[in-house]
């Protein structure tokens, strides 16, 4: 698996893990209000946004299963967004060497997303473009 952190153990609570660059990407990490590196410990940690966390972190699951790779190679976890469009819809941004890969297959990565009571869920379906 590739990080696209520095490599740095986070610092912090258990679910601080899941907060590191090397799982959120840059859109997600705004969007939820993860610190970057120079704000530590600015993070808003509301359930709502552990929440978004949660499905955010099923839909890099939900891809990497509907891919049928699971997580190695090409993938990086950040290169993985989940981010929302203007009218709220759920969707996915490839980046790097993942972006890469849906490209050269040809691919349009469909997303939907729930979470509620402490669940979350991502379904993914990958349909090759015509």
């Amino acid at each position: 698996m590739q990080h696209c952190a520095d490599g740095k153990e986070p610092a912090g609570p258990p679910w601080r893990d899941l907060c590191t660059p090397g799982v959120f990407g840059p859109a997600e990490q705004a969007a939820l209000g993860l610190p970057l590196a120079e704000e530590e410990g600015t993070a808003r940690r509301t359930a709502h946004t552990v929440a978004s966390a949660a499905a955010d972190f099923a839909a890099k699951e939900a891809f990497l299963k509907a891919a049928g790779t699971g997580l190695r190679e090409p993938f990086s976890l950040c290169e993985i967004e989940a981010v929302r469009l203007p009218g709220g819809a759920p969707a996915y941004h490839f980046s790097g060497r993942s972006a890469q890969w849906v490209e050269v297959r040809r691919l349009r990565a469909h997303l939907s997303l729930s979470h509620e009571d402490g669940m979350a869920m991502a379904y993914c379906i990958l349909e090759t473009e015509t």
